[in-house]
């Protein structure tokens, strides 16, 4: 019997160098090309070893978040012939993206005797090979070893995760293989939950970042709004200022057009927002692509916004003569990132508070931050300098991932015998897969080792 094989080569266990292996009847496809946020040179990257006598045909890119795209020059170095397909929006970020981490790899891998960084020449020439595939339309691909008469189908659905994030229906023969992507059922302010439609699968891999049981079922964005804006008055009404720490796409914005919303509705005061950098070059993506995306309101535009540049304040005393609300990246508070030494500089205000939003790696820098209170005294990293918690610290969850409970929804809409779970530490994953299986006990569910194959069977065709 005719198998697909696939092999995670990062992000199984873990949310980090996400990357997948698929072949299916000769056609080699590897879905996205991530980098660990935490790890540097080798040890970053998917481990291309496992695939290195295998048919490497195209590359599926569902969105271009770091942990998914930043791996990308490296891996087209190592296998050059590869075909890259994604949306538009994507890979309009990922030459912002790419560009801007050209000095940044440069720096890390300059005594690396492992690895060669790339330069901003093979970003550009990588950036022109990409193919653009629109939501809902449909490419034939086929590989260079494809031994059937059919091609497989390729078919992108927008994921409601980010600007130009989708996850990837494969058909073969009229078996259906969906890769979810990060995927968000739930509306945010920028975007619409994702467009999947009800239709059965034989295979699942599906992402399970909020498959803990504690993350199951979390506030709606409107209750963590009320619970937002209620803490910005109470924070500007005592003269202080907001630190929030924001991933420079898609959190950013969402988050900065939350703002934005508060204030047009009259539940904040109008106040200073100080952003800059990459940040404010993808927001101008966002509104570049409004009318074109699954957006809640096209007709937002950034542009009547102006935000003050955070690039410019040479004294961070500046940003505490008036209240204000500063977005800064990193979104986990990486050292020798803005939003980390923005951070320590706000420890010692009373007066001020720092907001946390989303997803902490609990080994990040973030997640100390965020899981600090008043009168705490913290270290940032092991034998580090000690801090005292002079500020307000609290954490919101405004999510760009589905709950447990909606990725529930996506296995109830799709009923696939075979469920791979990816994109999630081993609680999350283990605790979604229990939950899975008391639904749908004749289903398979997989939690993937590195490295270690799994096979699907290339079953016939499925009723819809």
């Amino acid at each position: 019997m005719d198998n697909i094989h696939f092999i995670a080569l990062g992000g199984a266990g873990e949310i980090g160098a996400n990357c997948y292996y698929l072949n299916i009847d000769g056609t080699g496809i590897l879905l996205d090309a991530g980098q660990h946020p935490r790890k540097s040179g080798l040890e970053s990257l998917p481990d291309f070893s496992f695939i290195e006598n295998a048919d490497i045909d195209y590359l599926i890119i569902s969105h271009a978040h770091q942990d998914h795209i930043a791996a990308l020059p490296f891996l087209v170095k190592r296998f050059p012939y590869v075909k890259i397909i994604c949306t538009l929006p994507t890979k309009q970020i990922a030459f912002l993206t790419l560009h801007n981490a050209v000095s940044i790899v440069q720096e890390q891998l300059k005594d690396d005797e492992h690895l060669a960084a790339y330069d901003h020449e093979e970003v550009e020439l990588l950036i022109r090979t990409i193919e653009v595939l629109k939501p809902g339309e449909t490419m034939e691909i086929r590989g260079y070893n494809h031994r059937g008469s059919e091609p497989v189908l390729l078919r992108f659905f927008d994921a409601g995760h980010i600007l130009g994030s989708c996850s990837v229906l494969l058909e073969y023969k009229g078996n259906k293989t969906l890769y979810s992507g990060d995927i968000n059922i739930s509306r945010q302010r920028i975007l619409n939950g994702s467009a999947l439609p009800r239709m059965k699968v034989n295979n699942l891999i599906l992402e399970s970042t909020n498959g803990s049981s504690n993350s199951m079922n979390l506030s709606s964005w409107k209750e963590e709004s009320e619970k937002f804006a209620a803490a910005i008055n109470r924070t500007v009404t005592g003269g202080g200022s907001v630190l929030i720490p924001v991933f420079a796409l898609g959190k950013f914005q969402e988050i900065c057009a939350e703002v934005i919303h508060l204030m047009n509705g009259g539940k904040i005061p109008v106040l200073p927002i100080y952003s800059g950098g990459l940040s404010e070059k993808i927001t101008r993506l966002y509104d570049g692509n409004r009318y074109t995306s699954n957006f809640v309101n096209p007709d937002f535009e950034f542009r009547f916004y102006p935000r003050e540049d955070l690039y410019r304040i040479n004294n961070y005393e500046d940003l505490f003569r008036t209240p204000s609300i500063v977005l800064a990246s990193s979104g986990m508070m990486l050292a020798r990132t803005l939003s980390n030494t923005l951070g320590r500089f706000w420890l010692k205000k009373e007066k001020g508070a720092i907001f946390t939003v989303g997803y902490m790696d609990p080994e990040s820098p973030g997640y100390i931050f965020a899981n600090a209170k008043r009168g705490d005294v913290i270290r940032l990293s092991e034998g580090g300098e000690e801090h005292r918690v002079e500020c307000e610290i609290t954490k919101f969850r405004f999510s760009a991932h589905s709950t447990g409970s909606e990725l529930l929804e996506v296995v109830n809409k799709t009923r696939p015998e075979n469920i791979i779970l990816v994109h999630g530490d081993g609680d999350s994953a283990g605790n979604l897969a229990a939950a899975i299986k008391s639904r749908l006990p004749d289903s398979k569910v997989y939690l993937p080792d590195i490295g270690r194959e799994v096979l699907l069977n290339l079953n016939p065709a499925l009723d819809n």
